[in-house]
């Protein structure tokens, strides 16, 4: 019995590793605007321009998948 505990343990605890891993990474807008090296405030502009992706969330705030941040750095050049 206490093999088989041990094997479920393991097999949860890869399953949550592996959840974490493909779950994105939401990011605030000034976190946001840290890791891709852009004030805020310029954030907020391109993010209204739709210009990069972002997410409302609730009335007032955005989110912004860092997956997405990624490929937009990647692929978009801007003036800071």
């Amino acid at each position: 019995m206490d093999n088989t505990l041990a094997t479920y343990r393991e097999v949860m605890a890869e399953a949550a590793r592996i959840v974490k891993m493909l779950s994105p990474t939401w990011l605030k807008a000034k976190e946001a605007a840290a890791n891709i090296g852009i004030d805020y405030r310029r954030l907020y502009e391109l993010a209204a321009k739709k210009e990069m992706p972002s997410y409302r969330v609730g009335p007032q705030g955005l989110r912004f998948k860092k997956s997405d941040l990624d490929y937009w750095v990647r692929t978009n050049s801007w003036n800071n």
